[in-house]
């Protein structure tokens, strides 16, 4: 069940900053 451009997601999200990683608690 994996979708094409799967990796490239994630890569993007690797690429991006830790700030989804954190708890977004306001």
């Amino acid at each position: 069940m994996q979708q094409p451009g799967w990796d490239d997601l994630r890569r993007s999200f690797a690429s991006l900053p830790p700030l989804w990683r954190r708890p977004i608690r306001s």
